[in-house]
């Protein structure tokens, strides 16, 4: 059975704090895009620079007629936003079940999602899109859809297609419609999985670290090689890292202190700063992903 990656009621319950990074909250809130129409009811979802426009729509018929917009908007920082969801939404009805939307032609599929190539997603009128799936449109649609913007509906095309940024860009996303109580559809959603937080397999390191390479067996599992340079007790490194561990620092079992990393080449480091006698360092790989949890 295929289930979200992110808890998709908590999408578009904003406002409201959830789990985030760095054990700092983020803020989630619904941000209206104004309204589309669907003429006969067919809707088409994909990234409207790569096909999107015009390729294959959803199965099941929505009802016809104009819908609201809506995004779900996350502010990871206070300069630094992130679409983590795009609505349609249809009705005031309460969602009871979710339902995984499939494509004309491929119902059966096991994972049905559409790829984005261009770092945008789409709703669309399935019925009138394909005729602005052209080079010319595209250039008018990216002219329109700057970098500082979240969506925007297409200026060629306002009352059919409407677009958004997706997430935190290129990759593979499902979308879900929510149906009422009647088995009729009450919203459309397309998860950006921005709401997916990772599960953690954790290991510490007493510290000072010796010099060399860290030996764990979490970190042999995983094929990643940590080191403290030999001349210096205050960085680790990881060269062309398989999976880039999360480091923490901290009495065990924490309050932790997040260490951020920087990038040279193909090196990460990590600067682990002052540290006081019994704290250890925290290395933890991401084994899976979960639902973000909201904390208000």
């Amino acid at each position: 059975m295929t289930l979200p990656v992110s808890n998709l009621d908590l999408l578009f319950a904003g406002p409201v704090e959830v789990e985030g990074d760095a054990d700092q909250p983020w803020a989630v809130s619904t941000a209206p895009l104004g309204q589309i129409t669907l003429e006969t009811g067919a809707v088409g979802v994909g990234d409207p620079f790569t096909g999107g426009l015009s390729g294959p729509r959803l199965a099941r018929q929505a009802p016809p007629g104009p819908v609201d917009v809506e995004l779900s908007v996350v502010r990871l920082a206070p300069d630094h936003l992130r679409v983590a969801g795009a609505r349609l939404r249809f009705s005031e009805a309460a969602v009871v079940q979710w339902v995984v939307a499939t494509f004309v032609g491929a119902e059966d599929a096991e994972d049905p999602a559409y790829g984005v190539d261009a770092g945008t997603g789409c709703f669309v009128c399935a019925t009138s899109a394909p005729q602005w799936d052209t080079e010319a449109s595209s250039e008018v649609l990216l002219a329109a859809f700057d970098e500082d913007m979240l969506g925007c509906r297409h200026p060629g095309a306002p009352d059919h297609i409407a677009t958004f940024s997706s997430g935190f860009g290129d990759g593979i996303y499902m979308t879900w419609w929510g149906l009422d109580s009647t088995g009729a559809p009450a919203q459309l959603v397309t998860d950006f999985e921005v709401l997916a937080r990772p599960i953690w397999r954790s290991t510490e390191v007493p510290l000072p670290l010796a010099r060399g390479a860290l030996a764990t067996e979490l970190l042999q599992d995983f094929g990643v090689v940590l080191k403290r340079p030999f001349f210096s007790a205050a960085t680790v490194s990881c060269e062309r890292p398989r999976r880039v561990p999360r480091l923490r620092v901290g009495p065990s079992g924490g309050p932790w202190r997040h260490l951020r990393s920087t990038w040279h080449l193909s090196r990460c480091t990590w600067t682990l700063g002052a540290t006081s006698p019994g704290e250890v360092l925290e290395v933890s790989i991401s084994v899976g992903s979960r639902p973000a949890r909201a904390l208000n």
